[in-house]
């Protein structure tokens, strides 16, 4: 083109820009060619063997680019389903969560199970970095996770160093994953948990308590922070993770949440922050957990509009509620306590009355 050379012709093309094969007698341009994304660099005088390679390294990058859309979205599907597509029922706890992506695959995990002994596993992480190499990275500790909690039951310390060794093994030097997880009593009420190096959930409790436990003694509209216990994984295969243990009483919520919420941005380059979601806790718990997720969410694009999200962002809030069920429950353990203490033969008459108390 008169007056322009052809990286200035480049540089000036606007998306969707075609397949570029530069073509010249200077090969000092080279570099600034494929720093504009050019397929092939050609010095001339040019063979037509050298040229039809060329030709067929564009129409192969065409194949792929065609594809590779479609991988990564049946990919997108894929990782929507591995998220819990239904909530367990337990006695006296609402549950809700939301994930969302920054591209089409994302590196946030968040899930919630049974397991033996009426116990819920439930657990948020984020792999560093996004897009599909954090999404493998995501199924692989969905499935490790799975298969172990089972077996480990409340014991959440052990739980997390099994994973931690495991993904030590498996996971790239410059990949790490934040876990919190959690293994819920229905019947006691207990959360035993590990926070391996993740933003720490907030326990907000609208009444006062006194667990004994991690919380401590809460007051009224008092927030804890349920705080790490333990690097992230994937980096030190010879850690320990030690467990804490947190009492729940009706009402409190428990709020559960990536850095990507806190850390989202808006135009002006500023983030929503934790003082912002701590406050939208607080006005807004006596919400289901369903509306209280959706309440944040919303609050987060009313934040960020226009911008878009630059990080993943995953979402949890556990609910206790008060219920005869619960109470029937928690009486025959104290019944079954009793009996198990061992009583004289006079006794056991009262204490087989208490058993059978519904």
């Amino acid at each position: 083109m008169p007056g322009r050379t052809g990286l200035e012709v480049v540089k000036a093309l606007k998306p969707p820009r075609p397949k570029i094969i530069f073509c010249t007698a200077f090969d000092q341009y080279a570099l600034a060619a494929f720093e504009q994304q050019a397929l092939d660099y050609l010095l001339k005088p040019v063979k037509r063997e050298r040229l039809a390679q060329a030709i067929n390294r564009v129409r192969e990058s065409m194949k792929y680019s065609i594809t590779l859309p479609q991988e990564v979205d049946l990919a997108a599907r894929i990782q929507a389903r591995m998220l819990p597509q239904s909530k367990p029922k337990i006695v006296g706890l609402e549950l809700a969560a939301v994930s969302t992506a920054a591209q089409t695959v994302g590196g946030d995990y968040y899930d919630f199970f049974s397991i033996p002994h009426d116990l819920l596993a439930l657990c948020i992480a984020d792999v560093s970095g996004k897009g599909l190499a954090a999404g493998l990275l995501m199924a692989n500790l969905q499935g490790r996770l799975q298969s172990r909690a089972p077996l480990h039951l409340a014991q959440a310390g052990n739980l997390v160093t099994d994973l931690n060794r495991a993904l030590c093994g498996t996971i790239d030097e410059a990949r790490f994953i934040s876990l919190f997880y959690g293994a819920y009593d229905q019947a006691s009420r207990t959360l035993t948990f590990v926070n391996a190096g993740h933003p720490p959930p907030f326990l907000f409790s609208p009444r006062s308590n006194s667990d004994g436990h991690a919380s401590g003694a809460r007051r009224d509209n008092q927030i804890v922070r349920l705080a790490t216990s333990g690097p992230v994984l994937g980096l030190l295969p010879g850690v320990g993770f030690e467990q804490e243990c947190v009492t729940l009483t009706p009402d409190d919520v428990l709020l559960l949440f990536s850095d990507g919420v806190s850390e989202a941005m808006n135009a002006c380059d500023e983030e929503f922050g934790e003082e912002r979601l701590q406050r939208l806790l607080t006005d807004n718990s006596n919400k289901t957990a369903q509306e209280l997720v959706e309440c944040i969410l919303m609050a987060i694009h009313a934040f960020t509009d226009p911008t878009p999200w630059h990080d993943d962002l995953t979402l949890m809030v556990l609910k206790v509620k008060e219920s005869k069920e619960h109470c029937q429950v928690a009486t025959r353990i104290v019944a079954w306590t009793t009996l198990g203490k061992g009583t004289t033969r006079g006794s056991r008459r009262g204490a087989n009355t208490a058993v059978h108390v519904r």
